[in-house]
């Protein structure tokens, strides 16, 4: 264990939960400050999640989050042992057949899986969204965008232009978020996700990474699962799970697509920035090859109707991603 890093701490909580004898493999990271390890023993595996360096709170948030989610019969995790001082969880391990894995044979062969996909956000919509978790407003949303303006762009920047571009976003949010808010995992997306066939109905896929989950839009998990920056979703397969969703959940089309599309520049403008401080402070340079992805959906986000205006200030405050160069 102390070749992967184990600290004394986890050991102890290990120990305590009766897994310090276990075999223990480290699992690939994300963008986080969290570890994941997988433990097997006696035929059994369940999953470490070491948030040492993380937030404080985050793993009781994790739990919470979860105990909601298991209340509507859906997969998330289950807890079998938690150190929230230490920052330490024990959870179920789900296995590693992620929806990522289904792009292998293409979009035609993801589709089915995606639409289950779409049937578990349907399902964590349909219930009150827990009350301890934030809801951002139209302004808390729009400076979510900060790091764009902080990483993205290395030219001198001009205040005015910000603040114009901060003041449209914000008021078109603030005309999009008339829903009543819903339970947004916030992270969703295919490496999150994992399919469970033997599971019935929406608990046939897995939910991961939903600790930084907030109150927003029913358009905002939807966007961000369609809008993966990690793969190309074929705008046709978004569109036909976009109608799926609107259909099912008796939403407004027009509307609702007006919502998706000014949560989907808001996200990723964030993302664009997140990617940029990853590269750039922490020597990540394989986030930037996903940049002119995020940047085709943005510029796919800025077509909707009414949207005009606020394409042309963020064109002329962004540079495209093919027109920066990088030095990582």
């Amino acid at each position: 264990m102390n070749d992967l890093g184990i600290s004394a701490e986890l050991q102890a909580f290990l120990r305590k939960h009766k897994w310090h004898n276990a075999q223990i493999v480290a699992l690939k990271t994300d963008a986080s400050q969290r570890q994941y390890y997988r433990l097997s023993q006696n035929e059994r595996s369940v999953i470490l999640m070491d948030a040492r360096r993380s937030a404080v709170g985050e793993t009781k948030r994790f739990q919470r989050i979860a105990s909601h989610l298991f209340a509507q019969d859906l997969s998330a995790p289950q807890i079998y042992g938690a150190d929230h001082d230490l920052r330490a969880l024990l959870v179920e391990d789900l296995g590693d057949d992620l929806l990522s894995g289904f792009w292998a044979k293409g979009a035609q062969s993801a589709y089915p899986i995606y639409q289950k996909a779409v049937d578990m956000l349907l399902a964590v919509q349909a219930s009150d969204p827990p009350a301890f978790l934030a809801q951002p407003d139209a302004q808390d949303l729009a400076v979510m965008i900060t790091p764009a303006f902080e990483f993205y762009k290395g030219s001198a920047r001009v205040e005015a232009n910000q603040s114009a571009l901060l003041a449209a976003l914000t008021d078109l949010l603030a005309a999009a978020l008339q829903s009543a808010p819903v339970l947004a995992l916030r992270d969703c997306h295919a490496e999150n996700l994992l399919y469970l066939p033997a599971r019935r109905g929406a608990a046939c896929v897995g939910i991961l990474d939903f600790q930084d989950a907030f109150q927003s839009h029913p358009a905002y998990d939807l966007m961000s699962l369609l809008q993966d920056v990690r793969r190309d979703i074929p705008a046709s397969m978004e569109a036909g799970l976009i109608a799926y969703f609107v259909a099912q959940a008796g939403l407004e089309a027009r509307a609702f697509q007006r919502a998706y599309a000014v949560l989907g520049v808001q996200r990723n403008l964030r993302i664009l920035g997140v990617f940029a401080r990853l590269a750039l402070q922490e020597n990540k340079a394989n986030y930037l090859v996903h940049m002119p992805r995020v940047w085709r959906y943005i510029q796919r986000n800025l077509r909707a109707p009414g949207l005009q205006g606020l394409k042309a200030l963020i064109d002329a405050e962004f540079p495209s991603p093919a027109n920066l160069n990088w030095t990582v």
